[in-house]
């Protein structure tokens, strides 16, 4: 069964997935794999505390997993439980300190708690094995913005526009940077009206806090 749910997951059929999955764990309940795969299952769904609930009984079997370490860091990461996630994402770091995308959401973490130095380094750590993510040079840009480095950031906004020219959001949050306050509130409320996303919806924060409109900001 769990072999079934497992080509399920592969070919992106989760719901399907998922049913597999959990009639192995009614034969099989303490399998770390399959615990693993059912929390993905549910991730797939956002289904976030069902998922991290599986993730974390597969970590009490297997406790030194950098896979699951990252989906239990992302699945706090999407309940902005960001000092958790930093948590997990830190241990992920232990097991592969070349994980470019773990790398990114230590950097990501650290902003949310303001320390954008130390999200900077690991936002060039994670360049290093990756260096063409438009994602990764919006946060340089974002940590460069925050730190006084304004023409790096302004430079690191347009790389990643380069990359991904329909990244709203990044493109909302470069104007920011260029002080074209209407360009950036238009672009990140069409990124908003795509997908719901944490990062945008600060940054439009600060956006309508820069026009002067604290209350539109709360």
């Amino acid at each position: 069964m769990r072999q079934v749910g497992h080509c399920h997951l592969i070919l992106g059929n989760y719901q399907k997935a998922l049913e597999y999955h959990l009639k192995s764990e009614d034969v099989e309940a303490d399998n770390a794999w399959n615990l693993k795969n059912i929390g993905f299952c549910y991730q797939k769904k956002e289904d976030y505390r069902t998922a991290l609930k599986y993730h974390l009984k597969s970590e009490k079997i297997e406790p030194e997993n950098a896979w699951n370490f990252r989906q239990i860091g992302f699945c706090y990461r999407n309940q902005s439980d960001y000092q958790m996630a930093l948590t997990y994402y830190l241990k992920c770091e232990e097991l592969e300190p070349e994980n470019a995308w773990n790398l990114n959401q230590i950097g990501f973490c650290y902003q949310t708690q303001a320390d954008y130095q130390t999200a900077l380094q690991y936002h060039l750590k994670s360049e290093k094995f990756e260096a063409e993510d438009a994602w990764n040079k919006r946060q340089v840009s974002y940590c460069n913005f925050h730190l006084g480095e304004t023409e790096k950031a302004i430079l690191q906004f347009r790389k990643s526009k380069e990359l991904n020219p329909e990244d709203y959001g990044g493109i909302g949050y470069g104007y920011f940077v260029l002080n074209n306050l209407d360009k950036a509130s238009g672009y990140i409320e069409k990124a908003l009206q795509e997908k719901q996303d944490m990062e945008d919806l600060m940054n439009l924060g600060h956006v309508r806090l820069s026009s002067g409109d604290e209350t539109a900001a709360t």
